[in-house]
């Protein structure tokens, strides 16, 4: 375990109320059920864009990895897994999932919130993910951890960043009505902007960027009508109704 520090403790409190809440919930739940529709789509819509294989990207970092639902399914994928995390009850939670489903043999486990880059991992991985995380970073935090996020990979690596998309005016109602001002130091969607995204990258170092789109309606609608899914998908492809879809994917290479 590497220690942290990190300046918005209320973060942190957040986090560790709702893993108390939810915690035996988070380790029952099956992150593989084929039943899951919404959370299988979400699954598809990553690795699909990511285009890497355990052959070719073997070692990969999952920064914000909670509770592991995306790290598990990177881990049967055969990939050797570095979750990183603030929060040491999510952690704890992805250890006994990995246990539960024979995968921890390849999961590594840092807890930390890279507010101070970890000298020791920088370059050791050949891909990275960062799943629905930068926008819970504070705003005046964002851009020296994802720099730090970003040193972690190799010449040659890939990363890919998946973002609640503010132009979708959906977001904002679940938001409020999931979190009711609880989280006030977190939840920057406007900073997590298609443009801003990708100047960040660029600015990292980052390129041959691929941007996908996922989603459109909320993505639970799926489990009870299955129609939504392609109602989605054929949103997703068109221009210019694509530019308001739930989530922006992009994914890139570091130089």
């Amino acid at each position: 375990m590497i220690d942290f520090q990190y300046s918005k403790i209320n973060a942190i409190t957040w986090w560790k109320k709702y893993y108390k809440n939810y915690g035996n919930f988070l380790v029952e739940s099956n992150p593989f059920d084929k039943k899951s529709k919404a959370r299988r789509t979400e699954w598809d819509a990553i690795y699909n864009s990511f285009r890497i294989t355990p052959k070719n990207y073997p070692a990969l970092v999952d920064f914000g990895c909670g509770s592991g639902h995306f790290a598990l399914n990177f881990l049967k994928k055969g990939f050797e897994v570095t979750g990183i995390d603030i929060s040491s009850e999510a952690l704890t939670i992805l250890k006994e999932r990995a246990l539960k489903y024979g995968l921890s043999r390849k999961l590594h486990i840092v807890r930390a919130g890279l507010r101070k880059s970890i000298k020791n991992l920088e370059g050791k991985f050949d891909a990275g993910a960062m799943i629905v995380t930068y926008h819970c970073i504070p705003k005046d935090e964002q851009r020296i951890i994802f720099k730090n996020f970003v040193k972690l990979m190799r010449k040659g690596g890939k990363i890919l960043i998946m973002e609640p998309n503010p132009l979708n005016p959906l977001y904002y109602i679940f938001y409020i009505f999931v979190y009711k001002n609880n989280f006030k130091e977190g939840f920057n969607i406007v900073n997590s902007r298609r443009e801003t995204l990708i100047e960040l990258l660029r600015d990292m170092g980052m390129g041959n960027m691929e941007i996908f789109y996922h989603s459109f309606l909320p993505t639970f609608f799926i489990r009870h009508w299955s129609f939504v899914k392609n109602i989605n998908s054929f949103l997703c492809s068109i221009p210019v109704i694509r530019n308001f879809a739930a989530f922006n994917i992009i994914s890139a290479v570091k130089f």
